[in-house]
């Protein structure tokens, strides 16, 4: 009889465990799908959102709401780089690094964000945007250490003025 028992509750310890790591696992690793959902859901409430912003004539709004996309899709660089690392593929991804750092290096984003310190969304988009701008550093070095990459350079003068012939 005893032992019946301690078969049983066994087998119930084991299924809570079971169920209990399969709805954790669900949680922490949702399905492709799921991500992709909210992806393209995100992309749909930025698009009425820059419809919104012109609308008003609100330039600046636009502008930090293409900062904040700019800011989600670098987190999903960083989340997923690795899977593609073909010459010409890290090539492009530099260069287009590298733009984004010069546009932010032109207009510096998120400075209207004072005030959200006390939000509790803060500390992990603190977190996203220092591993983004790590990126775009990184990509930044990338470009001054190797020329043939041909990235634009942050100062426009540097490039018009290398276009003009020599005296």
């Amino acid at each position: 009889m005893k032992r019946g028992a301690l078969i049983g509750i066994a087998v119930a310890v084991v299924l809570v465990a079971g169920f209990g790591g399969g709805y954790w696992y669900r949680h922490a690793h949702p399905p492709m799908h799921a991500e992709m959902e909210d992806y393209a859901l995100s992309n749909v409430l930025s698009e009425v959102a820059y419809v919104h912003y012109l609308g008003k004539g609100d330039l600046e709004g636009v502008r930090n709401l293409i900062d904040i996309q700019l800011n989600t899709h670098l987190a999903r660089v960083v989340k997923y780089q690795g899977a593609i690392t073909d010459d010409e593929f890290m090539a492009s991804k530099t260069r287009a690094l590298n733009a984004v750092a010069n546009v932010w290096d032109e207009r510096p984003p998120f400075a209207t964000l004072t005030g959200s310190e006390n939000q509790p969304w803060w500390q992990g988009w603190q977190d996203m945007t220092k591993q983004n701008r790590e990126l775009l550093e990184w990509a930044r070095q990338r470009c001054a250490a190797d020329p043939s990459l041909k990235c634009r350079s942050p100062n426009p003068t540097v490039e018009r003025d290398a276009k003009l012939p020599p005296n």
